[in-house]
């Protein structure tokens, strides 16, 4: 079991599945007795990452709760990337190890020339 969570009026259980590698849930009764089981989401898939943001965990272990990020610009060791939810966030540094990578958000209505302009900015 990885979480256990009320969400829109329901209880919920999230559970992972390690030798199939998919998430699963079960659905439960106002006293936290199990109605029913729903779903096989493969780790990386779209149902997974909506899983993920609605329980709030890192199912799938790769440092990202929800959607992974797309790389939008890349310059040396800072990368702009642009997340699921239509943030935009710089990363300096060689990846996601806990305690060695800066961000900053940025709003995705940003055009691209405040976007690079700010990177710089925070970069000095």
């Amino acid at each position: 079991m990885l979480a256990a969570e009320t969400i829109a009026g329901n209880n919920q259980i999230l559970l992972r599945n390690n030798t199939y590698n998919f998430l699963h849930t079960w659905t439960l009764d106002a006293n936290w007795n199990w109605q029913s089981s729903n779903g096989a989401d493969a780790f990386n898939s779209p149902g997974a990452w909506e899983l993920e943001s609605s329980f709030q965990v890192d199912a799938n272990r790769d440092w990202i709760i929800g959607a992974p990020s797309t790389t939008i610009d890349l310059f040396g060791n800072t990368r702009l990337l642009n997340r699921g939810d239509g943030m935009a966030f710089v990363e300096f540094g060689p990846g996601p190890i806990p305690g060695m990578r800066k961000e900053i958000l940025l709003p995705m209505e940003l055009p691209r020339r405040q976007r690079i302009q700010r990177v710089a900015d925070a970069r000095r």
